[in-house]
């Protein structure tokens, strides 16, 4: 019985060497806003040609997450 008890004790899960603990967590919690700034601005300068290369992209769905994204920390547009 996966994750139940056997025995007495409790199963280990099978997936116990790919826990993610904080330690791993940190880096993506803790990104600075300069890092967020070059993934947008990397974002920006290359969702365009994305799109063209791959046309199913091309769509109303996809362009309000992008501008939702990219007006991300924005107080202008409240972002």
């Amino acid at each position: 019985m996966r994750g139940g008890r056997r025995g007495g004790s409790v199963v280990p899960p099978l997936h116990r060497n790919n826990l993610i603990t904080p330690t791993q967590c940190d880096p993506m919690m803790a990104a600075s806003s300069w890092d967020w700034n070059v993934f947008k601005q990397i974002f920006a300068d290359h969702w365009e040609p994305f799109q063209q290369a791959h046309p199913r992209y091309q769509t109303a769905y996809y362009e309000s997450l992008v501008a939702k994204m990219l007006a991300c920390g924005n107080p202008e547009t409240r972002g």
